[in-house]
């Protein structure tokens, strides 16, 4: 299916347009962190907008998709970026294959890539798709259907495997409610299941794009930036039935509202992530969930510290997280932060245009005290079209 600039789809538009269309205390600065930009796209055949993250291989190559741009169509392109800083496309989505990712990609043990597309198909209601390392090829392991039986739709997490090699995502809408799915996938067969459609009530609507964190016992958990006892979204944790548990909803206060992104566990079993919304200032907050389901705030963002945290937190080994926020700051361009193992948050980075602008997704760490992610917005290109970028801690 051709198109000129597709557009985001509908599902992702209303959360995009809830989540950026809203709108102290001098958080830490911390000045001593070194930032680069490994690559600043020019518009072209390239790509445009990587709202998707990056993830890292062994050797310290990067990969990561753009939401648009390439050489045909406008569906976006999977990347490397070398250890050296040099970008190659790896493959230019066509639409049949998928194409308009917000997802970033996951990276087996043999450097195989996956990943969702939240439009196009053969049926055109997204893929998930696998770049094969050897010979680079790309396969379309399932084409989500618009039509038919009940389907995922928007797909457009990060995708998770367990240690038999399935993949689990899950998408913003379709299920068999409509508002959204959790779902399981064989890369072997091509087999797709919906593991949970969400009602849209208590139990949630509208999954938040953020990657399924998966516990030993096989339990997932992730986020709905809808829904929920209150209607302000809510966490959840499916066991492996399928059955579906409620760990708290967000009632629009000191807590925050809509629900973001990836979700970070721990050792106790505690989550953390972000919420978009809400807040003191309505400018978004970081979260922690106990396992019984007790909520705590442990920031709240007031806009010279960043707003609007879309993407979620990752965690350390030492027990810090880490995101981005998709404006705010110093510039009013996004920041990247850090909250500590001891609850105290500091602005890492501050985005000024050139540098990059509007960071979608949470940064990646190496165990090196390096971070590694991408920018929507900004860049040494005219058409500002975004950068991949790496901060030194």
């Amino acid at each position: 299916m051709a198109t000129t600039e597709p557009g985001r789809s509908p599902a992702r538009r209303r959360l995009l347009a809830i989540v950026l269309g809203v709108c102290g205390f001098l958080a830490v600065d911390c000045h001593a962190q070194t930032f680069a930009v490994l690559h600043s796209f020019e518009g072209g055949t390239d790509g445009i907008t990587p709202y998707a993250g990056v993830v890292r291989d062994p050797d310290g190559n990067l990969y990561g998709m753009t939401y648009t741009g390439g050489a045909t169509n406008h569906w976006g392109v999977l990347y490397k970026i070398s250890s050296a800083g040099q970008e190659t496309v790896l493959h230019t989505m066509t639409g049949h294959s998928g194409g308009n990712s917000f997802a970033s990609l996951y990276i087996d043990s043999a450097g195989n890539l996956y990943g969702t597309a939240s439009g196009g198909g053969p049926t055109r209601g997204g893929t998930v798709f696998e770049l094969k390392k050897s010979g680079g090829q790309l396969f379309v392991l399932h084409s989500f259907r618009v039509n038919g039986l009940p389907d995922a739709l928007d797909a457009d997490s990060s995708l998770i495997s367990d240690p038999e090699g399935n993949l689990y995502g899950s998408s913003m809408t379709g299920g068999d409610y409509g508002v959204g799915a959790v779902y399981s996938l064989n890369p072997k067969t091509g087999a797709e299941a919906l593991i949970y459609s969400f009602t849209g009530g208590s139990d949630g609507a509208f999954p938040s794009g953020g990657k399924l964190v998966r516990d030993s016992a096989g339990n997932l958990y992730s986020a709905t930036s809808s829904g929920g006892a209150a209607g302000y979204g809510a966490v959840y944790k499916l066991d492996m039935s399928g059955a579906e548990t409620v760990l708290y909803s967000f009632q629009n206060v000191d807590d925050g509202r809509s629900p973001n992104g990836r979700l970070a566990i721990d050792e106790e079993g505690n989550l953390y992530g972000t919420a978009a919304l809400g807040g003191t200032r309505g400018d978004g907050t970081i979260f922690k969930i106990d396992p019984v389901g007790n909520e705590t705030t442990l920031h709240t963002f007031v806009g010279n510290d960043g707003q609007f945290p879309i993407d979620g937190v990752v965690r350390d080994s030492a027990g810090n997280v880490y995101g981005t926020a998709n404006e705010g700051g110093s510039s009013g361009a996004g920041v990247v932060f850090k909250l500590d193992s001891g609850d105290t948050f500091s602005v890492l980075h501050n985005f000024s245009g050139p540098d990059g602008a509007g960071p979608y997704a949470a940064p990646i760490g190496d165990g090196k005290g390096n971070l590694y992610g991408t920018t929507t917005g900004g860049g040494t290109s005219p058409c500002g079209c975004g950068v991949v970028y790496k901060l030194v801690l």
